[in-house]
């Protein structure tokens, strides 16, 4: 493992990797702690602040892949967005099964998933994690 490709990646990048570790690190807490009290409101709520920074910090970071600055991937960030608006919703409305479905597609489609990609030979991530 190496944080030197972290280090000397723009701060946009810095700022998405360390938003996408702190709902990462929270994801079980929020997922299969107990539902209802103030711990799980706490770190709900503190999970989709991470998830929204962390999508807003997307739309800064330039696709690689395309010749123009925004990608496919940036539709994600969208998505990622307009579900925590739906979760926070149904949550509200006491629509809990709904919010629960909706939590539980974000963390398997935007960190599980996502983050699968993130590993691919070539990218920051992959050097990271092997070191280079």
């Amino acid at each position: 493992m190496s944080l030197a490709p972290l280090l000397s990646a723009p701060l946009t990048v810095q700022i998405h990797v360390v938003t996408v570790v702190i709902a990462i690190a929270l994801t079980p807490l929020m997922l299969w702690g107990p539902k209802g009290t103030t711990l799980h409101r706490v770190t709900g709520r503190t999970w989709v602040v991470a998830m929204a920074v962390t999508a807003l910090s997307s739309l800064a970071i330039s696709s690689h892949f395309v010749p123009i600055h925004f990608g496919p991937i940036h539709i994600l960030s969208v998505v990622v967005l307009s579900s925590l608006w739906m979760a926070i919703s149904a949550a509200r409305r006491g629509h809990i099964a709904k919010h629960r479905k909706i939590m539980r597609q974000l963390a398997f489609w935007s960190l599980l998933v996502t983050g699968a990609f993130t590993l691919i030979p070539g990218r920051m991530m992959f050097d990271v994690v092997t070191g280079g």
